[in-house]
């Protein structure tokens, strides 16, 4: 099904291609109320929420493939390091950070993914829904209209999420 729909402002109108498949988004916490507002946020984007617990979990599901993670920053700081150095490796996938303190550590120990977004408390579920939502159309656009997985590619990919908010348009030849 070929929608047009706004998009964040990043990239006002994106042309969303959906299949019937649902994509998996993971969120990772022991809060259960943090657990909750990430699972509404999903479903109400038509994602199926994977709630994550264990750190080994983490990592096998994230190497089976989801469309976006939740990270609560509530977690132990050891795991959060495994997180951080397991998402380091799928530069691509898009993160969503939810920081009921300060978001510090965090920045210490990512490597700076391009699809990154911290949230800062309080935040609502629909605050959730909209960084997600900027955060799957700003993934689809760039798989959109850079196709490839070369390395070239995703270089052209994070120098195209650096010089944001500006719409850009590239033409590669050769």
């Amino acid at each position: 099904m070929l929608r047009r729909q706004p998009g964040p402002a990043l990239f006002p109108y994106t042309t969303l291609f959906r299949s019937d498949r649902r994509g998996r988004g993971l969120v990772l916490t022991q809060d259960p109320a943090i657990a909750q507002l990430g699972r509404q946020a999903l479903e109400q984007l038509g994602e199926q929420p994977i709630d994550v617990r264990e750190v080994d979990a983490f990592n096998a599901i994230v190497e089976r493939g989801v469309t976006i993670v939740i990270v609560d920053l509530g977690m132990p700081d050891r795991t959060l390091k495994t997180v951080a150095a397991t998402l380091g490796n799928h530069r691509d996938l898009p993160v969503l950070v939810l920081a009921t303190g300060s978001p510090a550590l965090w920045h210490k120990i990512s490597r700076g993914n391009p699809l990154e977004a911290v949230l800062e408390a309080p935040f609502a579920e629909n605050d959730i829904a909209t960084a997600v939502e900027n955060l799957l159309s700003t993934r689809r656009w760039l798989h959109e209209q850079l196709v490839g997985s070369s390395e070239m590619i995703q270089e052209l990919r994070d120098q195209i999420l650096l010089i944001a908010p500006a719409p850009v348009t590239a033409l590669i030849t050769g």
